[in-house]
């Protein structure tokens, strides 16, 4: 098994520099070359290795270009994936949690109740 830091710069080859495209050569299968995109608002991102078709999570491939090429990170995906649920917390519900006492830990909610009772007293 290989990972991504076994992926040196001189396997990568940027194709595209505005639309991030690249090709990465295999660590395990001679010749063989894997073509990556960032997407863009339109297209998500892809790579063609069976680690991404599998599983749609950032891949080796993605994570060597993160590691290689500065201007290429996780910002620059498509938000078509960067922005799916999977990946992205839900501001409001968290900070509904965080005020509802049935869902705060029992020293929160006293915090919580005393600062309601001063605001009311007012």
């Amino acid at each position: 098994m290989f990972a991504a830091d076994n992926i040196l710069r001189y396997h990568i080859q940027c194709v595209d520099d505005i639309c991030g495209i690249f090709k990465i050569k295999s660590q395990r299968l001679d010749g063989t070359v894997y073509c990556l995109s960032f997407g863009d608002a339109n297209t998500i991102c892809k790579c063609e290795c069976l680690d991404w078709q599998k599983w749609w999570l950032p891949c080796k491939h993605f994570i060597a270009i993160f590691a290689h090429y500065p201007d290429w990170q996780w910002e620059k995906l498509s938000p078509l994936y960067r922005d799916s649920p999977y990946f992205s917390l839900d501001e409001e519900l968290l900070n509904h949690l965080q005020n509802d006492p049935e869902t705060m830990p029992y020293y929160q909610v006293e915090l919580h109740l005393s600062k309601t009772q001063a605001v009311q007293h007012k």
